[in-house]
């Protein structure tokens, strides 16, 4: 107990020395009692480096949707109850600048056809932690029949964008109906994520593409929908550690015959420029549908196309730190990995994003912004370390927010060294 006690200390210590940075915090309340009642208009008061806090809500339509461009910020969901936003999009983020989404919901439901988080031309970092993201789900009525779901994510020209403990799931599509004014074409479902040009790791989470539309009447035949993949990758760099990824569901009702148009999805669709690299991660295939008169279609391979698919040994190793917090509350610091491993903890004001294929992905970077080893110790026999500590107060005049970076770095009992997930510690003060 005396070493958690010391860790939790050296922890705190750290977080108190590198408060140098001042930075505002925009609270974002659909009941009135902050700064914004809708995501734009928040986004729009904050200035480069502050934070959004989210408190919770059910944000539809366009109060839960927003653009962030070229600046840095950091959305976080409070605590205390669900805060869903609909949908977000991040554009031109410099080098030096970061978004961090954390403890969302993202679920799109304006029916406007795009994703429920996108981000286009950024060569900064998107770091996304504890949220669940779902693409639209496809239209039922006749004038947009046959219109799939849309994907949870596109990335285009994102060049260091990470997932941590998040869920991505694609909307699924529409059901054949068979009634007046309903769908007369079972829709595709969307993917759970699609890269372009763009460099993404995933740890310990789940993506995954939403169903294809059924046909729950025996006749008309061939209208039914096969699932769609669970991730598409075009010229892109793709890091798994730890994460399920599954292909959509095929649609129940195909005939005897054609049952390659309700096949289940791959997990993975690459083409020729793409890379995938996976540690201690499951791909499968979506299920094949139900044939009428019995029978079930097979599913797609699990990875198709002619991408570049590497598989690592490794175990993941995952950390985590509760978020937000304000100055005085107690928090818990985790890390689970292999028992009998060794691991030193290090934090950082910043995040950078350094994909290493036999090691994972390094989250942060080098220079007088590391700071650590905070804590050096072994992996208890349950494989869980677990340290509580007091939130220390923000030390800079002015300072109401601190988000710090934090991450281990590990040796397993084969001698591999190897990275955690990465996690962020918010400090939020007088909100």
């Amino acid at each position: 107990m005396r070493s958690l006690r010391l860790a939790a200390l050296c922890l705190a210590t750290g977080l108190l020395a590198t408060a140098s940075v001042h930075a505002d915090v925009i609270v974002l309340d659909m009941a009135g009692g902050g700064d914004a009642i809708e995501l734009q208009p928040a986004i729009d008061l904050a200035q480069n480096g502050d934070f959004i806090l989210v408190k919770p809500g059910f944000y539809f339509g366009p109060a839960g949707t927003g653009m962030v461009a070229g600046k840095s910020l950091t959305i976080v969901g409070d605590v205390g109850g669900l805060a869903q936003l609909n949908s977000l999009h991040v554009v031109g983020l410099a080098p030096n600048q970061s978004v961090t989404l954390r403890g969302l919901q993202l679920i799109d439901d304006m029916g406007l056809d795009g994703p429920a988080l996108q981000v286009d031309g950024s060569a900064g970092v998107v770091f996304v932690e504890d949220c669940f993201i779902r693409g639209e789900l496809a239209p039922t009525d006749l004038a947009n029949s046959g219109v799939p779901g849309m994907p949870a994510v596109v990335l285009t020209d994102a060049l260091k964008v990470s997932f941590h403990r998040t869920t991505l799931r694609g909307g699924d599509g529409a059901d054949f109906t068979g009634l007046l004014g309903g769908v007369d074409q079972a829709s595709l479902g969307g993917r759970g994520l699609m890269a372009i040009r763009s460099t993404v790791a995933a740890y310990d989470s789940s993506i995954s593409a939403g169903s294809g539309g059924n046909n729950p009447v025996v006749n008309p035949p061939g209208v039914v929908t096969g699932g769609d993949d669970g991730v598409g990758g075009i010229e892109c760099v793709l890091d798994f550690v730890g994460t399920t990824v599954m292909g959509g569901d095929g649609g129940n009702g195909c005939q005897v015959g054609q049952e390659g148009v309700c096949m289940g999805g791959a997990a993975v669709n690459l083409d020729p420029l793409s890379i995938l690299r996976t540690m201690d991660s499951s791909l499968t295939p979506g299920l094949g549908g139900i044939i009428d008169g019995g029978g079930v279609a097979p599913p797609s391979a699990v990875v198709i196309g002619a991408g570049t698919v590497q598989n690592y040994p490794g175990t993941v190793f995952v950390q985590t730190i509760d978020s937000p917090l304000r100055p005085g509350q107690q928090g818990l610091f985790s890390l689970t990995g292999e028992p009998g491993s060794v691991f030193a903890q290090f934090i950082s004001l910043s995040t950078d994003h350094l994909p290493l294929p036999s090691q994972g992905v390094f989250f942060l970077p080098v220079g007088p912004q590391l700071l650590g080893p905070f804590v050096v110790a072994g992996m208890p026999a349950g494989g869980a370390f677990i340290v509580p500590f007091t939130t220390p107060s923000l030390a800079g005049p002015g300072l109401t927010n601190l988000s710090v970076t934090v991450q281990s770095l590990a040796q397993d009992s084969a001698g591999r060294i190897l990275f955690s997930s990465a996690t962020k510690l918010l400090i939020v003060d007088g909100f």
